[in-house]
């Protein structure tokens, strides 16, 4: 058989055969790679050495290398073999060139306005728009008090986490090549009245000249509808209207006033805190109060509101 070739790939295709006049070598960084190709017409496997000792288990015609050391390798078919190639060496800089990244984070919440009780769901992407692959990638979610974890919506990569004395959870993405991005959805629920501030930030291993993507903050308004069980329009400034706290903040709404018998008495779509009971006779109302979420369900609120038209002193 001839002599087998030894190509060398590090950035673009480098082929040196056995009339190579001088040594090829390949420098890396620790913990990079480089693939050498081997070639011989015919031949069906090889053996590849490494500072002249065999390495056991390989034989392809490609090895990925990362360690430092003088490779070389033989053609075989059957019960023949080729010369063995010239050599390639692989050397490792200590301190070769960063590989650096660009990581970014958006955060987006499923709702701006939000019952209380009720849930948020929250959508986190990262994206790598650095030139080298991210690796050991961690991304924090801080939650506030006022929001409790529920769980994990749809599938994700790696491994996730949650502390509950510290509100934090951990998400370890795999490693993300450039360009590429990775999701992760998680739901939770309001606790608290107020504005919530839910906090996300992501980082690699790699250096990442660019932080001021690192981080965003998603916020929603959380409310608590608070709904009368009595008003009274007696012309004193005080509860002269049936009016219920938080929904101006609501775009939709309808409501609905039955008495006693079930006859409908008042209906309003859009209600705006203005019913102060018109002609009805002083009494228990049954009410139905439905409003329309920003996910586009209406939610019902029903209860009982009572009537009191004279003037009361205490």
């Amino acid at each position: 058989m001839k002599k087998a070739f030894l190509i060398l790939l590090l950035f673009v295709d480098l082929a040196f055969n056995s009339h190579g006049q001088s040594r090829p070598t390949a420098h890396l960084v620790q913990g990079g790679s480089v693939t050498l190709h081997a070639h011989a017409e015919g031949a069906l496997s090889f053996l590849w050495f490494k500072d002249n000792e065999p390495i056991n288990g390989f034989y392809e015609e490609k090895l990925v290398v990362q360690e430092a050391g003088i490779y070389t390798v033989i053609a075989l078919n059957g019960g023949c073999e080729s010369e063995i190639s010239d050599a390639v060496e692989v050397i490792i800089e200590p301190h070769g060139p960063d590989k650096q990244v660009d990581m970014q984070i958006a955060k987006s919440a499923s709702r701006s306005v939000a019952l209380l009780g009720s849930t948020i769901d929250y959508q986190l992407v990262i994206v790598n728009k650095g030139p080298h692959t991210a690796t050991d990638l961690s991304v924090r979610d801080i939650l506030p008090p006022s929001l409790e974890f529920n769980e994990i919506l749809g599938p994700y990569s790696g491994a996730v986490s949650y502390s509950p004395s510290t509100h934090e959870l951990t998400w370890k993405p795999d490693s993300l090549s450039s360009g590429k991005s990775a999701e992760l959805r998680i739901r939770t629920q309001t606790k608290r009245e107020g504005t919530v501030e839910n906090y996300a930030e992501v980082e690699a291993t790699q250096p990442d000249p660019d932080i001021g993507n690192n981080a965003a903050t998603a916020s929603t308004n959380v409310v608590a509808l608070r709904i009368p069980n009595a008003f009274s329009p007696n012309g004193d400034g005080l509860n002269d209207v049936f009016e219920i706290t938080g929904l101006e903040l609501f775009e939709e709404n309808e409501l609905f006033i039955f008495n006693r018998w079930g006859a409908e008495v008042y209906q309003m779509k859009n209600y705006r805190n203005t019913w102060n009971g018109g002609t009805l006779n002083e009494g228990t109302y049954y009410y139905v109060l439905r409003i329309k979420m920003e996910t586009g369900k209406m939610e019902t609120f029903k209860g009982y509101v009572t009537l009191i038209k004279q003037r009361r002193f205490f």
